[in-house]
């Protein structure tokens, strides 16, 4: 694997990490929030690279996807996230029963 380690959580945010960035995707009232940023010591602060807001659950996952696969370099894992990432998302509830799962 080219990315080197990483690792994925989940709870209130999906989260997917690696030595050097960190791909988020969360839930707002209408829709999905996808940020890829860069973390580590010696890049100084975190930078946001990316912000997306996606009414389509479906969306979301995607460009979590690809940010994923622009982090490490490696299909494979971006597609893992992606597929965890919309496991996620659908077991998620919906807020006011207005929720999208694309």
């Amino acid at each position: 694997m080219g990315a080197g380690e990483y690792a994925i959580t989940a709870g209130e945010a999906f989260v997917w990490k690696s030595d050097r960035a960190v791909v988020t995707l969360s839930q707002v009232s209408d829709g999905w929030i996808v940020e890829y940023s860069t973390v580590g010591r010696l890049l100084g602060p975190p930078q946001i690279l990316h912000h997306a807001r996606h009414r389509e659950a479906k969306h979301a996952a995607w460009d979590l996807m690809s940010r994923v696969q622009a982090a490490c370099k490696d299909d494979e894992v971006g597609m893992r996230a992606g597929l965890s990432a919309a496991r996620w998302i659908k077991a998620r509830p919906r807020p006011g029963g207005l929720g999208r799962s694309g």
